[in-house]
């Protein structure tokens, strides 16, 4: 039998009974899904695996020509923050604070373990990732409501300016514009 006759052989089908048996298995695992929620351990994987992933899928070309240089690799990483973050608050929105906490505490607890098996930057991203997460919380609660021409100004901007002149790696570290920052 050649490779193409697999392919032109006709399926076999799954008899009905076997159909609904695995039709009523799924609903009842979504069933339990809803009823106990998501493991954290789980959702820990995802968050280290989007930390850990390979950023330069993010086109930054699409960016302004004034994006340029050292301030491009910012972009990246802060973008990195801000997503991580954004995931963060979307897990205290639909699980609660206290299944949040949890899954940061494994995150953190695996980046303690890493830190200790290699040289990697483990550590600093725990202490980074803690003091992003607490400025843009801070930042969050002072922004809303802040309306220019009757229109409120979207969180992200205010991030933005945030990671501008607080990250002392950025050419903006400490700038102070009484346009840009005088809300």
């Amino acid at each position: 039998m050649s490779f193409l006759d697999l392919f032109r052989r006709k399926k076999k089908e799954m008899p009905k009974t076997e159909v609904a048996a695995l039709r009523e298995e799924v609903e009842h695992l979504k069933q339990e899904i809803l009823l106990h929620g998501p493991d954290p351990n789980y959702l820990a994987d995802i968050f280290l695996f989007y930390i850990h992933a390979d950023k330069s899928y993010m086109d930054l070309d699409q960016f302004p020509e004034s994006l340029n240089g050292d301030i491009k690799e910012n972009v990246k990483l802060w973008s990195l923050f801000y997503i991580a973050w954004l995931f963060r608050n979307c897990m205290t929105l639909r699980h609660g604070r206290e299944f949040q906490e949890r899954v940061m505490s494994i995150v953190k607890t695996r980046w303690g373990k890493a830190a200790k098996a290699s040289d990697g930057p483990f550590e600093w991203l725990a202490s980074t990732m803690d003091f992003w997460f607490e400025v843009l919380d801070t930042r969050m609660t002072e922004t809303i409501g802040i309306k220019l021409n009757g229109h409120e100004i979207p969180f992200v901007v205010f991030a933005a300016m945030t990671f501008l002149v607080l990250d002392s790696s950025s050419p903006y570290y400490k700038v102070h514009h009484p346009t840009l920052f005088s809300y």
